[in-house]
């Protein structure tokens, strides 16, 4: 759960919740009897097909007033920032 940042019962919740929207399905864990092994559906992954177009769309709009260069200097502090976040 630490990856996630959310507790075991928050993301049983969660994960109840996409089970009831058919998105995903569980199954036992045949190596650990208290978890479970999470499968995306057909229809989970054209509900995330249509949150990545949105989510690209919106990256775009945001970027489109930097010039190439400016871009590229962006997605180079983000990776130094996400490599220090690892890292701690």
């Amino acid at each position: 759960m630490q990856e996630t940042l959310v507790t075991s019962g928050t993301m049983t919740n969660r994960l109840d919740h996409l089970e009831e929207l058919k998105f995903i399905t569980r199954q036992p864990d045949p190596d650990d009897g208290r978890g479970s092994l999470v499968t995306l559906t057909a229809s989970g992954m054209r509900a995330v097909d249509k949150a990545l177009e949105g989510l690209l769309e919106h990256e775009r709009e945001l970027l489109k007033g930097l010039t190439r260069e400016e871009r590229s200097a962006l997605a180079n502090l983000l990776s130094t920032l996400a490599a220090h976040l690892e890292e701690n």
